[in-house]
């Protein structure tokens, strides 16, 4: 019963997950960065929730082969199910190279703007 909670939280998590992981493809192709905040933000969603649903089971117990509580049932919920969102369902790969993506995109904005104030100004002075 345990793993079937979990189990749906991790479709539900997939689903959610979906449009970054499509916005990630169509940011790629684009630079327009500004309509891609949001599914950044979503796409930190997978990591909270993992963090989130190992503290619930750290503090009301994970019957997994018995009840565990406390530290154990959070390393064992934590490794579980970030296992689970690593491989069997790529979740949290697919939202880190979103971010790395969104952040590049930034990164490289951020240097075209800068390269074409100082040659605005260089234009200037001349």
């Amino acid at each position: 019963m345990f793993i079937v909670k979990y189990v749906l939280g991790v479709v539900l998590i997939l689903i959610i997950v979906l449009l970054p992981i499509f916005a990630s493809i169509h940011l790629a192709k684009t630079n327009k960065v500004e309509k891609h905040r949001i599914p950044f933000y979503i796409s930190f969603l997978p990591h909270v929730l993992l963090i989130c649903a190992s503290i619930y089971s750290g503090i009301n117990g994970a019957d997994f082969y018995g009840m565990m509580y406390g530290m154990d049932a959070f390393l064992w919920i934590f490794g579980v199910v970030g296992l689970i969102l690593c491989t069997i369902i790529p979740i949290i790969p697919a939202c880190a190279i979103y971010q790395i993506v969104y952040i590049a995109k930034i990164k490289k904005r951020k240097k075209l703007h800068k390269l074409d104030s100082l040659r605005d100004a260089l234009d200037d002075n001349s």
